[in-house]
């Protein structure tokens, strides 16, 4: 029996021996799970990194103002044919000042004039084309007769309205101001017919 014992004991000796071998000679996951024989590997130490917060963008620039209109100047009258009434106005900032002449009778032929100054034109100047027109409208057959010219500077001016006939005519004006120009503004012209209109024979100056 104890020779038994001894065999036994040597055989689970020579068991251990080998369970040690194949543990000291395996991976080291192995050899550290099942061994017991040394500290655990730890991963270097990362510092502490936070990115650096993105820059605010720049405030974005306020939108352009609306297009402010308003009447700077209206009223009626009678024009006798071949005649041009003078209608002075006054605006008191930059912008676009826009026309509108209506009358009763389709069939006459009514035209807008514009000018700066205060009635700076002599029927003479008129009828040779020597008025300096900041635009006009000479429509042989648009009603009302329209008229819009941009960017003006602040200060006097004065619209004329010519009734080239065949009758008299009661007219109606209205003229606005914008105060800011739209981006659409009617193109103008500051050439007249000249003799195809006729030759008008006095200037009626509005009240």
């Amino acid at each position: 029996m104890t020779r038994i014992r001894i065999r036994m004991t040597r055989y689970r000796t020579a068991l251990l021996s080998r369970a040690s071998v194949l543990c000291m000679t395996g991976g080291t996951l192995l050899f550290v799970a099942a061994c017991g024989g040394g500290d655990t590997p730890t991963s270097p130490s990362r510092a502490a990194t936070s990115a650096a917060p993105a820059p605010a963008p720049p405030p974005s620039a306020p939108p352009p103002p609306a297009p402010v209109t308003r009447v700077v100047a209206e009223g009626s009258g009678f024009i006798p044919v071949l005649h041009l009434a003078a209608v002075p106005f006054t605006t008191d900032t930059t912008g676009t000042v826009g026309v509108s002449v209506d009358w009763t009778f389709g069939t006459n032929d009514v035209d807008v004039y514009l000018t700066r100054g205060n009635d700076p034109c002599t029927i003479d100047q008129f009828n040779t084309n020597r008025c300096p027109f900041l635009g006009l409208a000479e429509s042989l057959t648009a009603k009302p007769e329209q008229l819009s010219v941009p960017n003006l500077a602040a200060g006097p001016y004065t619209v004329y309205v010519g009734n080239f006939g065949p009758t008299d005519e009661s007219i109606s004006i209205q003229i606005t101001l914008t105060s800011t120009s739209a981006a659409s503004a009617a193109s103008t012209s500051n050439t007249r017919f000249g003799s195809i209109k006729g030759t008008l024979s006095e200037i009626i100056k509005a009240d």
